[in-house]
């Protein structure tokens, strides 16, 4: 009877144990995905862009792309009045 209880007590612990490593497991797979979800959104140039961090070039980016759509309007005050 005593080794049916201690035998069932160390399956148990033995279960929960590989369920609480599992889900640890999972957890640290979930949380690294994340962050490198985080990293690539950081580092990104579209975010640069948004931000107007210009260590990533986007602001010169940004200017080539007015000159190209409106050149006369980047550059030229004509017509506009005081």
């Amino acid at each position: 009877m005593h080794a049916k209880v201690f035998d069932t007590i160390i399956r148990t612990t033995f279960e929960a144990s590989a369920l609480n490593a599992l889900t640890g497991i999972v957890t640290l797979m979930t949380l690294r995905l994340v962050d490198s979800l985080v990293d690539r959104i950081v580092s990104s140039r579209w975010l640069a862009m948004i931000l107007g961090d210009d260590h990533a070039g986007a602001t010169h980016q940004l200017d080539d792309v007015n000159e190209m759509v409106a050149p006369s309007a980047v550059h030229s005050t004509e017509g506009v009045s005081n």
